[in-house]
């Protein structure tokens, strides 16, 4: 908590949540920060995308897949440092125009990650595997 003393009054540390609260508190939300350095399946990203929200992460590999094919950002990414994190948070915290602005692309990046996107793109691999398959005993 002291990391974010100079922006302590527009920041809060909720804990736990009910799964069908969180939407509620990511729209009230101005920017998602996480500080996970490790992450196999990030609901919480994907959700606070779905949000609008941008975010503010630690620079991770697990941040790859969650790159706008654009170029434009979603959120911005520093490197492990508690100070540079607090920089980070409070610059993207200042700037409402960059919120907009990445909240309109994490609004477009979540569709890569929709249920219906996922379910086709599955379909799509286990069809061409099954293809492949039929294929081979053809021969």
């Amino acid at each position: 908590e002291s990391i974010v003393q100079p922006i302590r009054s527009r920041v809060s540390f909720l804990g736990a949540l009910p799964h069908a609260e969180i939407s509620h508190y990511l729209n009230l939300a101005d920017v998602f920060i996480t500080a996970s350095l490790s992450e196999v399946n990030p609901i919480s990203v994907i959700e606070a995308l779905a949000c609008q929200k941008p975010y503010v992460g630690l620079k991770a590999a697990w941040w790859d897949e969650f790159a706008n094919d654009n170029g434009e950002q979603a959120g911005v990414l520093c490197d492990h440092d508690s100070d540079q994190l607090a920089a980070t948070i409070k610059l993207v915290a200042d700037d409402r125009a960059a919120q907009v602005r990445m909240g309109e692309q994490a609004k477009l990046l979540s569709h890569n990650f929709d249920i219906h996107n996922v379910t086709a793109q599955w379909s799509e691999i286990y069809q061409s595997i099954e293809a492949g398959a039929s294929s081979e005993l053809r021969k």
